[in-house]
């Protein structure tokens, strides 16, 4: 292999590595938002927790809450009650504590990244200059026209690239999303099995596909924030028409309440049309993507097309 050949294979890797940069910096910059987002919404929630934490505490003591909802006749009812706000909270606090974790671990991946670039960008710039001696000795034109090709096709494969792990984000997040409505399809068809006095087993079944959906529904949070983060990626390039406002917060409005007060076929069916529309969202942008891919890889075969054609008449 002689050197020229060797500084053509070097520096078409590191170019893929630095056409990444304007993504990964979307991606920072979209994960910092995301940090700060999330850290707000654990901190309210973690002060919603001790508070209902404090409340079947003072209910379980001796406080005069408790002497008064004794005297009432009222106390286990009452402790019950709390009992169920106090487990809602933790359910809510644990699912945030858990994005936050998730997102900081990417924030800290994509800053190793980019200073990954930083070292990529300087042994980059030597192996060009090195190859421009060499060049400007044969043709300086075709050098120059040869050099813009292979940025240019880098920067569309490493594009190409981003187009598809958005897509993968989007297809677990979809899947999540199924998980959950298929757990929510069954806990209505229990409960109208409970309605019609189906019983305690009725009851405990339709709470057991309740609870399945509130882990496919925490896991589709993680996913939707994943999703969002990768389509930060490609979305200035590809133009995509993104409104991450309701995934952001997918749990929020279409759970908000669901665990705390005695489930109902009313919620249930609110959940439902919440997570259809969610769905619905991540399958539009899905298409969106699908649609951005072919234009991208037919925007590579051209330039690949053309760097054939300019080699071979060189």
């Amino acid at each position: 292999m002689t050197r020229r050949e060797a500084l053509d294979r070097e520096l078409e890797e590191l170019r893929e590595h630095l056409s990444r940069e304007e993504g990964l910096q979307a991606r920072r910059k979209d994960l910092y938002q995301q940090i700060e987002e999330l850290r707000g919404r654990r901190d309210i929630l973690g002060q919603a927790l001790a508070k209902e934490e404090a409340d079947v505490d003072a209910l379980e003591g001796m406080s005069l809450q408790a002497i008064l909802q004794t005297v009432l006749g009222r106390k286990e009812e009452r402790l019950e009650q709390e009992r169920r706000e106090a487990v809602a909270a933790r359910l809510k606090y644990q699912d945030a504590c858990r994005a936050l974790e998730d997102v900081e671990a990417r924030f800290l991946e994509t800053n190793r990244q980019l200073d990954q670039l930083l070292r990529d960008r300087r042994q980059y710039e030597a192996l060009l200059e090195e190859k421009r001696f060499l060049l400007k000795e044969e043709d300086p034109a075709l050098a120059r026209r040869i050099l813009d090709l292979e940025e240019a096709l880098a920067a569309a494969r490493a594009f190409l690239k981003e187009v598809d792990e958005a897509a993968a984000a989007g297809r677990a997040a979809s899947w999540a999303l199924s998980q959950a409505a298929g757990e929510l399809d069954s806990a209505e068809d229990w409960g109208v099995y409970d309605l019609l006095g189906g019983g305690f087993i009725a009851t405990a079944v339709k709470h057991s596909h309740i609870d399945s959906a509130r882990q496919a529904a925490g896991d589709a949070q993680v996913l939707l924030s994943r999703f969002r983060t990768e389509l930060s990626d490609v979305q200035a390039a590809a133009q995509l028409s993104v409104d991450v406002g309701e995934m952001a917060t997918f749990c929020d409005y279409v759970f908000d309440g669901f665990f705390s007060d005695w489930v109902v076929q009313s919620r249930i069916q609110d959940a439902q049309a919440g997570v259809s529309a969610t769905a619905g969202q991540v399958d539009g942008l899905l298409a969106q993507l699908a649609e951005t891919r072919l234009a991208a890889l037919r925007r590579q075969q051209d330039l690949e097309e053309a760097l054939r054609t300019l080699a071979e008449k060189a």
